[in-house]
């Protein structure tokens, strides 16, 4: 299992560059129910219908998964690391409490110490 970032997830919805290597990655995949709401957003601001996002996020085939106290907990606390937003926060959160590795096309994950190993797309 990996935890997919909402770049990933979005580069594979639209077939931007990086998408073969993310979608790879989403089979057996999960993202945070906040990550899912980000994609929704973006995708809705892209003009698709609030249904037709939600459809083609469901269609990833991805486990959504709610955080618990815990994660949003230590996704408060990596606020210290400047630059990562707040659902680039609950999705390293999520992979640090399941301990498998992100998903992501943010290079900035890469440039902190996270305590999971980043899997960049492109």
């Amino acid at each position: 299992m990996k935890v997919i970032d909402t770049s990933a997830v979005i580069a594979t919805v639209l077939g931007e560059h990086g998408s073969e290597h993310a979608d790879q990655a989403l089979f057996g995949g999960a993202m945070s129910t906040v990550n899912a709401a980000e994609c929704l957003e973006v995708l809705i601001r892209k003009n698709y219908t609030p249904e037709r996002a939600e459809e083609l996020l469901l269609g990833t085939g991805l486990d959504f998964l709610a955080p618990d106290m815990a994660v949003s907990r230590d996704a408060a606390c990596l606020a210290k690391h400047r630059g990562l937003s707040l659902g680039d926060r609950f999705c390293i959160a999520l992979a640090r409490a399941l301990n498998v590795p992100v998903v992501t096309a943010d290079r900035a994950f890469s440039t902190f110490e996270l305590g999971v190993p980043v899997e960049l797309i492109r």
